[in-house]
């Protein structure tokens, strides 16, 4: 099948196909590596509670919260250390997560990561800060240095509360080419979190990652699942009509 077949086909299942009319134009704009995250507020926590603005303006290296300066390396994890996306995350590189902004509370980027770094400093263990320095490096773009705050957030954080953590984690590693590491995390996190998980979050990055894989029947599955744990599933039973969608043009590109 040449390039304008392939261009025809597609045409005749969006138009035809029942999943395809259901996802409009979600199809079209449909983004599996769409950044997911569990921000502080959404877990009763008010981000300004635990950060002040700066009295004044500083950027230089030292007050970016780079974890590394404030806690000791003594958070290891043999879930986490033996993934070879992590083993590895000195040579990650991912994409700014620019669409978290939301976690800003209002600051700039810059501000958030130098009030956060000064938390840091009288707070060395505040799972709640080191969350906060993770969102600062996704949103950055320094896979590295947020796979490092993500990790002793975890392990510093509650049992309840680590699935912002994980999904960081997940996050950065499924951005930094890494699904199956990701996967590995997103799916452990509602066995480690229990019933306090935050399921629509934590099966909606279940759905991309495995969309990502073409394993669409679990993708549809995991979309499925988050459904069932939120009050306002419409965007999310467009994801899963999109998945859908999405699942049988490449089925028909590969014939």
């Amino acid at each position: 099948m040449n390039k304008d077949e392939d261009v025809d086909v597609e045409q005749v299942i969006l138009r035809s196909d029942n999943d395809c009319k259901r996802a409009g134009n979600l199809y079209k704009k449909l983004n599996l590596f769409e950044s997911v995250v569990i921000s502080l507020e959404v877990k009763g926590f008010k981000t300004r509670n635990f950060i002040k603005a700066p009295k004044y303006k500083k950027v230089a290296p030292e007050w970016f919260p780079e974890c590394l300066d404030f806690v000791e390396s003594d958070t290891t994890s043999e879930f986490i250390d033996t993934l070879p996306g992590f083993r590895n995350r000195r040579r990650l590189t991912a994409a700014p997560e620019k669409m978290i902004g939301d976690v800003l509370a209002g600051f700039t980027l810059a501000d958030y990561g130098n009030a956060v770094a000064e938390a840091l400093k009288t707070n060395k263990t505040s799972w709640v800060l080191l969350n906060l320095a993770a969102f600062y490096h996704r949103m950055n773009g320094d896979a590295y240095f947020g796979l490092e705050c993500a990790k002793r957030a975890f392990h510093y954080s509650p049992k309840e509360h680590k699935d912002i953590a994980l999904i960081s984690m997940a996050s950065l590693l499924y951005r930094g080419n890494h699904a199956e590491d990701a996967l590995t995390i997103a799916r452990a996190t509602p066995n480690i979190c229990g019933d306090n998980s935050m399921a629509p979050a934590v099966y909606t990055l279940t759905g991309l990652i495995l969309a990502s894989i073409s394993d669409f029947d679990a993708a549809v599955d995991a979309f499925s699942a988050a459904i069932k744990h939120t009050k306002q599933p419409e965007v999310l039973h467009s994801y899963r009509y999109a998945i859908k969608c999405h699942a049988k043009v490449q089925i028909r590109h590969a014939l």
